[in-house]
């Protein structure tokens, strides 16, 4: 116990410092938020310094960290979100999700990744980013450690995608709206995915809000999807394939899906009985403790993942995630001037 509060005590100031270095305004936009100081504080350490006893005891429960805040993630995306966004950017979202996922799956099973590996791969570059690799890696009990690789890949990309994306718009002169739609259909990460759409114009914060949130909510859907294959298919991320009967899926299944799912449940009866004023105020407060809970989770993966152990990994992740970054970018341009542009639906003004 005691090992277990001087591990946490360091991890606690930890997450502070690097929340302070993500609130400050000018690193923020540039998508250098909260997600990229945490890993690479944890990585620095892990990899310069041999952890002592006391800290593993603390950094050892990661998945307790990402369980508890993906659970509050619920909380914060009703499903009434995808009311929101309109069939136009719900139909982008869910066309770019399918397509970049199918592709991230037939790409890393045919370069001979493990199956949870490829499901990662394609949660973390099609859906949301950091958010749905974990996720994801949780609920189809993935290694920890291939989830935090993972991680390290959006943050990279969703980097260069800041830039790349505004500068690409401007170059084409596309409408801002259809720009708006094409950061919203192919940026990795909702911070750098704000931060290129502001670079554009307000117009374009709007529509990429649209689109980027249909895909945020999506996470529910796929992670519970995944986590029944998982279970009934693949033995729950530990090699055994196989059709068990219902109390052995029960074991297995990931608890902590269903309860994102109750969690965005009630967060959607909330929003219709008293209002989205009463329910920004509480979801304010959940987003803070979910930020404090993925702060922590992601020092602990930087503290436990060591830079030797991925090179074993190679060249064969960055190839399938680099194919469906190039997918996402070049359907998601495609999607938006369909839906946004006016070929199909009425443009947006």
């Amino acid at each position: 116990m005691l090992h277990y509060i001087a591990g946490f005590t360091v991890l606690f100031l930890g997450a502070f410092l690097v929340l302070i270095l993500g609130s400050q305004q000018t690193l923020k936009h540039y998508g250098l938020e909260y997600p990229f100081w945490s890993l690479v504080l944890g990585l620095i350490i892990g990899n310069l310094l041999p952890l002592p006893r006391w800290l593993r005891a603390a950094s050892d429960h990661t998945e307790f960290y990402i369980k508890t805040g993906i659970v509050l993630l619920g909380a914060a995306l009703p499903f009434t979100t995808i009311v929101k966004g309109g069939v136009w950017g719900f139909l982008e979202a869910a066309l770019i999700i399918a397509t970049g996922f199918t592709t991230a799956f037939l790409i890393s099973r045919k370069l001979g990744l493990e199956r949870e590996f490829a499901a990662v791969l394609g949660a973390g570059s099609s859906i949301c980013g950091v958010s749905a690799a974990i996720a994801v890696g949780c609920a189809i009990g993935a290694d920890q450690k291939k989830v935090g690789y993972v991680a390290s890949l959006v943050v990279l990309y969703a980097l260069g995608l800041i830039f790349l994306l505004p500068a690409l718009s401007r170059l084409l002169g596309l409408p801002d709206v259809v720009a708006g739609a094409w950061i919203g259909g192919s940026e990795l990460a909702d911070a750098a995915g704000l931060a290129a759409a502001a670079m554009v114009s307000e117009k374009a914060v709007q529509v990429f809000t649209l689109v980027k949130l249909n895909r945020d909510v999506m996470v529910a859907i796929v992670a519970f999807l995944l986590a029944i294959v998982a279970v009934t298919r693949w033995g729950n991320g530990q090699g055994e394939a196989g059709r068990p009967g219902v109390g052995v899926i029960w074991e297995r299944f990931p608890k902590f899906v269903l309860a994102f799912l109750v969690a965005s449940l009630l967060s959607t009866y909330w929003v219709s009985t008293y209002g989205t004023a009463v329910n920004a105020h509480v979801i304010g407060n959940l987003n803070v403790l979910r930020t404090w809970l993925f702060t922590l989770a992601f020092l602990c993966i930087g503290l436990n993942t060591r830079f030797k152990d991925l090179k074993v990994e190679g060249i064969k992740p960055v190839i399938a995630f680099s194919t469906v970054v190039l997918v996402n970018v070049i359907m998601g341009f495609i999607l938006s001037h369909l839906f946004f542009g006016g070929i199909i639906a009425q443009p947006i003004k």
